[in-house]
């Protein structure tokens, strides 16, 4: 885990999503973040999860799990439980 610093650009770009996706501050940021990483959006917040889908994909924890496991048992040679990194 690491931690990101809110640049002004990115503070920026949460703000464009707050207003694009009328998202609170908070959660803009943590949608613009995913989108910067190109990563998807874990959260068990019900508004998040359905306006953020508009700039990222987005599940809940239990989807991700899920979607990992099945990962896991269709190529498990590739995942190590080497603190918790793949190989």
């Amino acid at each position: 885990m690491h931690l990101i610093s809110l640049t002004q650009p990115l503070a920026n770009r949460a703000a464009e999503i707050a207003i694009e996706c009328r998202l609170r501050g908070a959660d803009a940021i943590y949608v613009a973040v995913a989108e910067f990483y190109s990563t998807q959006l874990i959260s068990l917040d019900h508004e998040m999860l359905e306006r953020g889908k508009q700039l990222v994909t987005t599940v809940t924890p239990q989807a991700s799990c899920d979607m990992l496991s099945s990962t896991v048992k269709e190529n498990p040679s590739s995942y190590s439980l080497n603190n918790g990194e793949n190989n």
